[in-house]
C-alpha cells in the first residue's frame, strides 16, 4: 500500500527503501482489512466495480462469466491489472471449459471487496451469477451445484436455493462427503422452516421438506448420530401420508432399532412397514421389510423365523430383478448360517452377495458382506483371507464414513489378531472397538467388543479385567434381549472365573452358557461349552464327569464334524487331555492327531511367515497340541 502511494521508494543506487514525506503526514491503517481496502480504492473507479462483482461470485472466479454480469464485452484489462497490484491471480487451469479461472490473492481480498457492495444490489449480483452458472451446468460441471445453491440462496430466491441446495446434498452423501451433504440438507431445511414461519408449506414444499429429511435422516444412521436421527424420523413420521412413505418410513425406524439394540421394536416397525408396503404393491419396499424382520429376529435367536422371512424375501425380490435386496437376504441367511455352525454355506451366501454388490457397486453393503467374511473365514480357519476381508473392509467403511460398521471390523479384526496369538493387538483393536461403540450408543456391538476383549484379558492372566469386561457385556445383553449374545458373554464370564480359581461359580456360568445355546440351536457351539466344563472337573480332579463330557462332545464331533465349533482346537486338546487323564491312550492319540492335523493345515493358510510361526508357537492351545502329539506318538 505505501509503495503503491509512493509513500515508499525504492532507491536503485543503494538498493534500499526510503520514505517520500515526512512521518507525521503517513496515514496508517487500522487494520489489514483496511488496507485491503485502501489498495482497493486506489484502482480506477470501473476496475473497483468489476472487482467487487468478482468477489460475489466467489474467491473463485471465472472471466468470461464475470463479462457476462457486468455486461462488458471484456474484462481482461481489469484482470491485468489486478494481477499486475498483486490482488488475484490467473490459474494454469479452469474448471470451466474455455473459461480462465481466476482467484483473488487472499480471502480477505474477497471479503473485503465483497462487504463493499451494498446488500441489495449484492442481492441482484448474486441471482445475475447464479443464472449464469445454471446455463453452465451440465454431467461435466456438477461441481457448480453448491455454487449456485449458494448464489440462489444470498439472491434470496428461496425456491431455487432449496431445489439446488437438495441436488447439492445428494451428490455429497453419494461421494460420502458426509459433513457437506449434512450441511447441504440442514440449510434447505431451514429455508423451508423460514418459509413455513410465513405461510403453510404448499403441497410441493412439504414433499421437499419430506425428501431433505429423508436424506439427512440417512447419513445421520451412516456416521451414527443417533438422536439426530430419531429427530428426523420423528420428523419424518408426522409428514408420511401414503402408504409407500408410512413403509419407508418404519423401514427407517427398523434400521434405527437394530443400530440402538431394540430389537423388539425393530420387529413391530418392519412388520409395520411390510404392512404398509403391501397395500402400497411395492414388492421392493415387502422385500426390505422381511429383510429387517428377520435380521431383528436373529439377535434374539429366532433362527427358523428369520430363515423362512429370509427365504421369502429372496424370492420375491428375484422375482423383481431387486439385486439389492436379494444381497440382503444372501447376508443376512449367511449370518443365520454362520452362527448356526454352517461356515461353508454362510462363506458361499457371503460371497453371492459381494460378487452382486460390487455388480451394483454399492459400497455400503460390500462393507457388510466382507465384514461377514471376516468371521467365517475366521471360522474356517483361513486367517489369510479373514484379515484380507477385514482390513479390505476397514478401507471402504473409512473412506465412506460408516463408524457403525467400523466398530465391527476392529473388532472382528482384534478376533484375528488373538487367534494369531498376538494379543497386545488383539487387546488394542477390542478396545478402539468397544470405545467407538459407546460413543455411537452401539449396545450390541459394545458387548461383542466388550466379550471378546474379556476372552483377550483372560489370556493375558488379567483375569479381574477379564471378569469386568465380560460381565459389562452379559449386562447388556440381558438389557436388550440378546441371547445369541448371552452365550458368548456367559462363556466369557466363566472363563475369567476360572482364571481364577472360583470354580464353582464358572461352573454355573459355563452351564448357562449351553442351556442358552441349546435352546437357540447353536448345537456346535455347545460343545465347546461341553469341553470347557470337562476342562474344570479335570481341575477339581472330578475325572469321571470329565471323561462323561469328553465323549458326550466326542460322540457329536463323530456324527457331525468340527463345523460350527467356536474353538475347534480347544475342544479337541481338551477332550485328549482327559481320554489320557482316563487311561485311554488310543483314543486320546487318535483326538490330539486329529487336532495335530487341523493345525497344521490352519497354520499352512498363513501365507506370512512370521504370523504363521507365532500361530504355532505362542498360542497356548497349539504349544500344548504339539506337545502332547510329541508325548503320545
Amino acid at each position: 500500500s505505501f509503495i503503491e502511494d509512493g509513500t515508499l521508494r525504492e532507491d536503485e543506487t543503494s538498493a534500499g527503501w526510503h520514505v517520500t514525506r515526512a512521518v507525521a503526514d503517513v496515514q496508517v491503517p487500522g487494520s489489514v482489512q483496511d488496507i485491503i481496502a485502501a489498495r482497493l480504492d486506489r484502482l480506477p473507479p470501473q476496475n473497483k466495480q468489476i472487482t467487487q462483482q468478482a468477489a460475489i461470485i466467489g474467491r473463485t472466479f471465472w472471466q468470461q462469466l464475470l463479462a457476462q454480469i457486468t455486461g462488458l464485452e471484456s474484462v481482461e484489462p481489469t484482470l491485468l491489472l489486478l494481477e499486475i497490484r498483486q490482488l488475484a491471480d490467473r490459474l494454469s487451469q479452469s474448471q470451466i471449459a474455455e473459461d480462465w479461472e481466476w482467484v483473488f490473492r487472499h480471502i480477505l481480498i474477497q471479503e473485503v471487496a465483497y462487504t463493499t457492495v451494498p446488500k441489495q444490489t449484492r442481492r441482484q449480483i448474486h441471482q445475475q451469477v447464479a443464472a449464469a452458472l445454471e446455463e453452465q451446468l451440465d454431467e461435466h460441471t456438477a461441481f457448480l451445484l453448491p455454487l449456485i445453491a449458494y448464489h440462489f440462496e444470498e439472491g434470496d430466491v428461496p425456491d431455487k436455493a432449496i431445489a439446488y441446495l437438495s441436488q447439492a446434498g445428494e451428490q455429497a452423501a453419494g461421494q460420502f462427503a458426509n459433513e457437506e451433504a449434512i450441511g447441504y440438507f440442514s440449510r434447505a431445511l431451514a429455508l423451508l422452516g423460514g418459509l413455513a414461519e410465513k405461510e403453510a408449506l404448499t403441497a410441493v414444499r412439504q414433499s421437499q421438506q419430506y425428501q431433505l429429511l429423508r436424506h439427512r435422516a440417512e447419513v445421520y444412521h451412516l456416521t451414527g448420530r443417533r438422536e439426530a436421527q430419531k429427530a428426523d424420523l420423528d420428523a419424518l413420521g408426522a409428514l408420511a401420508v401414503t402408504d409407500s412413505q408410512k413403509a419407508q418410513v418404519a423401514l427407517r425406524f427398523a434400521a434405527y432399532y437394530q443400530a440402538i439394540s431394540d430389537f423388539p421394536t425393530a420387529v413391530t416397525q418392519a412388520k409395520t412397514a411390510v404392512t404398509h408396503a403391501e397395500l402400497a404393491h411395492d414388492p421392493q419396499q415387502k422385500a426390505e421389510g422381511l429383510n429387517e424382520w428377520a435380521f431383528a429376529l436373529v439377535r434374539q435367536g429366532q433362527f427358523d423365523e428369520a430363515q423362512q422371512l429370509l427365504h421369502q424375501a429372496q424370492t420375491l425380490a428375484r422375482q423383481n430383478a431387486d439385486q439389492l435386496n436379494e444381497a440382503n437376504s444372501l447376508i443376512r441367511l449367511g449370518v443365520v448360517f454362520n452362527f448356526l455352525g454352517d461356515h461353508h454355506r454362510a462363506r458361499d451366501n457371503y460371497e453371492q452377495a459381494l460378487a452382486l454388490t460390487r455388480t451394483l457397486k454399492n459400497l455400503h453393503r460390500q462393507t457388510a458382506c466382507l465384514l461377514n467374511l471376516i468371521g467365517v473365514y475366521h471360522a474356517l480357519g483361513d486367517f489369510g483371507k479373514a484379515k484380507e476381508s477385514g482390513e479390505e473392509a476397514l478401507i471402504i467403511t473409512q473412506m465412506i464414513g460408516s463408524r457403525h460398521n467400523e466398530a465391527r471390523i476392529l473388532n472382528n479384526l482384534g478376533a484375528i489378531y488373538h487367534t494369531l496369538g498376538n494379543l497386545d493387538r488383539a487387546q488394542n483393536l477390542h478396545q478402539q472397538a468397544l470405545s467407538l461403540a459407546e460413543t455411537l450408543q452401539d449396545r450390541l456391538e459394545e458387548s461383542s467388543a466388550a466379550s471378546n476383549l474379556a476372552l483377550v484379558l483372560h489370556d493375558l492372566g488379567q483375569d479381574e479385567q477379564a471378569r469386568e469386561a465380560a460381565q459389562r457385556a452379559l449386562a447388556i445383553d440381558q438389557e436388550i434381549g440378546d441371547r445369541l449374545g448371552q452365550g458368548y458373554s456367559l462363556t466369557a464370564v466363566a472363563k475369567a472365573l476360572e482364571g481364577s480359581g472360583r470354580y464353582q461359580e464358572a461352573q454355573t456360568a459355563y452351564q448357562e452358557a449351553l442351556a442358552v445355546r441349546r435352546d437357540i440351536g447353536q448345537a456346535a457351539c455347545a460343545i465347546d461349552n461341553l469341553a470347557d466344563l470337562a476342562r474344570l472337573a479335570l481341575k477339581q480332579q472330578d475325572v469321571a464327569a470329565a471323561e462323561r463330557l469328553a465323549e458326550e462332545a466326542l460322540a457329536w464331533i463323530n456324527t457331525h464334524g468340527i463345523d460350527g465349533l467356536e474353538y475347534p482346537l480347544d475342544v479337541l486338546l481338551i477332550c485328549a487331555q482327559t481320554l489320557a487323564e482316563t487311561g485311554q491312550v488310543r483314543q486320546a492319540r487318535d483326538t490330539i492327531e486329529k487336532a495335530c492335523t487341523l493345525l497344521r493345515e490352519q497354520s499352512r493358510k498363513i501365507s506370512e511367515e512370521p504370523l504363521r510361526e507365532a500361530y504355532l508357537s505362542d498360542v497356548p492351545t497349539h504349544r500344548a497340541i504339539q506337545e502332547l502329539y510329541a508325548q503320545t506318538k
